[in-house]
């Protein structure tokens, strides 16, 4: 399921009895009613532009799945300057 977020940009829930999410640039009521109840896999960014992952400690926090992107990803969201990611803990965040 394709859904439409902060700038235009989108999120995918995808999978049957349980999903992964692509990008958190969606407000996390409207992803949690498209995971219906579904387990959570794993949430995966594509790249580390705010509006990819403005909701992602929401979707942590209410999800409690591991969050996958690529190396370089990792060290933009490491800098709450470039992408607007204060408070968000790497710890959750695997490469």
């Amino acid at each position: 399921m394709r859904l439409s977020g902060v700038c235009g940009s989108n999120v995918f829930v995808v999978g049957d009895n349980e999903v992964i999410i692509i990008d958190a640039g969606v407000d996390v009521d409207r992803v949690k009613s498209a995971v219906a109840g579904r387990k959570v896999l794993a949430i995966l960014l594509t790249h580390g532009h705010f509006d990819h992952i403005f909701y992602l400690k929401d979707y942590i926090f209410t999800f409690s799945a591991k969050v996958y992107t690529g190396e370089r990803v990792r060290e933009y969201l490491a800098d709450p300057y470039n992408n607007s990611s204060k408070g968000l803990s790497m710890q959750d965040v695997v490469i």
